[in-house]
């Protein structure tokens, strides 16, 4: 295992020509086909989303489509339909239904039958209505997580779509532990491919045995048993994080769904107890515990995509991919403002086989204060100033308490008041950020936040300075990579 880091690291340089080398004396393999889970409702994407999709070689993505469930009576019926508000602009898509714990729970009391006209009837559905929109839909995947010991009433549902379906694609995606059964090859035999999912391979019982979304063993160790069975799959990644609530004693509660690790880190009923990168894997972890300690006793832990995690994973999937692997599939395309999953831009140019990078510049604003403030103030308006700080990269900063700072040096002291803006909260200061100042005294001004994604511009103020005649202003920020430990800085004017 030690010479994987080096293994890893040349995984970028395997593709030559288009193709990807395999070892020494074989065949080259072709490339890898590239696609993404799309998890929200409604679909929709912007025609620039779907250019630069192609762009990074991708051709067709998965798109969640609706949820089996049990009514109060037993019945089976399927809910979360997908709503499709767009065209998929040349995107080839396949229609992904998943059951809820209650179908899974009940699978020996549902008939094969029930469950293939339901999830065959659905599919044509929404195929229907895909069309409608301009969307092409060319398969079906299933994502039913059926125990292991029930793989061939699985293949036998399979079957039945098959012949439910005809002319459509099908594909499943399939849990790691299936293969360590042979009951496992009667699924295969009917697919046109499968997704093993090499990620989440266990939820932990307890704080004390948390395991990763992502790890490079499991993954290096799926891939071999996804080849010794010879039949196509594409391999499915991480792009997403979750957050996992543990209570004093350490036993897991369930998922945290409040809000994100850049939320709590900026809420001051919050207290952070760490934020670190994990070097092994890349993913980013955040654990959080009430500010008070009178408060009650509960940890949540994040574990959250870098990029360096999804470069491990291809990078990974490159160098020691089977000839049977034909593809990835990364979960998920992230909605709009989220933390949880690898920013757009940042998947894309690494799908791209591109490093992203953070590119911010400064912009600072000026206007004269409202006239109502003179009169209140009993003097003169003043001036309200607005501190841009803008992200023209395709990388974002670490997630963390204070990863972003923007400080703001003055030239006379003098402040009425002060707004955070876009940021999570704001200073004043004297000579420097450490002296905390009354706001006539203040000669600078720091603002802080705990995230600053690709595309985006966080706004500072507006600080409203008791005079019109300001003099020279001049900005400072610095900011923490993904790695968790670099920092960038940079001034302004």
């Amino acid at each position: 295992m030690k010479a994987r880091p080096a293994l890893l690291t040349l995984a970028g340089l395997a593709l030559v020509g288009g193709t990807v080398l395999w070892k020494r004396g074989q065949t080259a393999l072709p490339p890898l086909s590239k696609s993404l889970w799309y998890w929200h409702r409604p679909f929709r994407l912007k025609p620039d989303e779907a250019t630069q999709l192609r762009a990074a070689g991708m051709a067709e993505i998965f798109v969640h489509a609706g949820l089996l469930y049990r009514s109060g009576d037993g019945k089976l019926g399927v809910t979360l339909r997908q709503s499709w508000k767009s065209r998929a602009e040349g995107l080839k898509i396949h229609l992904v239904f998943n059951a809820s714990s209650d179908v899974l729970a009940h699978l020996e009391a549902l008939p094969n039958e029930v469950l293939a006209s339901g999830i065959a009837e659905a599919a044509k559905s929404q195929k229907q209505a895909a069309q409608k929109a301009g969307v092409e839909v060319i398969g079906l995947q299933c994502d039913l997580d059926f125990p292991t010991r029930l793989l061939p009433r699985y293949a036998a549902l399979l079957k039945l779509l098959r012949q439910k379906l005809p002319g459509w694609q099908l594909s499943a995606t399939l849990l790691s532990s299936w293969y360590t059964s042979r009951k496992l090859d009667s699924v295969l035999e009917i697919l046109d491919f499968s997704v093993p999912q090499f990620y989440e391979s266990q939820t932990p019982r307890g704080y004390a045995d948390f395991t990763p979304i992502f790890s490079p063993k499991v993954l290096e160790r799926g891939l071999a048993a996804a080849g010794r069975r010879g039949k196509p799959f594409r391999a499915g990644l991480p792009a997403y994080g979750h957050a996992l609530v543990f209570d004093g004693p350490g036993r897991l509660r369930g998922m945290y769904r409040d809000g994100g690790a850049d939320m709590l880190a900026s809420d001051p009923a919050f207290r952070c107890l760490r934020a670190e990168t994990d070097p092994a894997t890349g993913n980013r972890r955040l654990e959080f515990t009430a500010a008070r300690e009178s408060s009650v006793n509960y940890r949540i832990l994040f574990d959250l995509p870098t990029l360096s995690s999804v470069q491990k994973a291809l990078a990974l999937v490159t160098a020691q991919r089977p000839a049977s692997c034909t593809g990835v599939v990364l979960f998920r395309l992230p909605e709009p403002g989220e933390t949880s999953t690898l920013p757009l831009p940042t998947l894309l140019a690494v799908l791209k086989n591109q490093t992203p990078v953070l590119r911010p510049r400064i912009r600072i604003r000026t206007k004269p204060a409202a006239a109502w403030s003179a009169i209140e103030g009993g003097g003169e308006a003043g001036t309200d100033v607005f501190v841009d700080l803008i992200n023209d990269g395709d990388a974002g900063s670490a997630l963390g308490p204070e990863t972003v700072t923007l400080d703001l040096e003055l030239a006379h002291p003098g402040v009425i008041e002060v707004a955070p803006g876009g940021f999570a909260k704001a200073t004043l200061f004297a000579e420097s950020p450490e002296r905390n100042v009354s706001p006539l005294r203040a000669m600078g001004v720091r603002w802080s936040a705990a995230n600053l994604p690709p595309g985006v511009t966080l706004t500072a103020g507006p600080l409203r300075l008791k005079s019109t005649e300001i003099g020279a202003l001049r900005a400072h920020w610095r900011i923490i990579t993904h790695d968790g430990k670099t920092a960038l800085t940079g001034d302004g004017k």
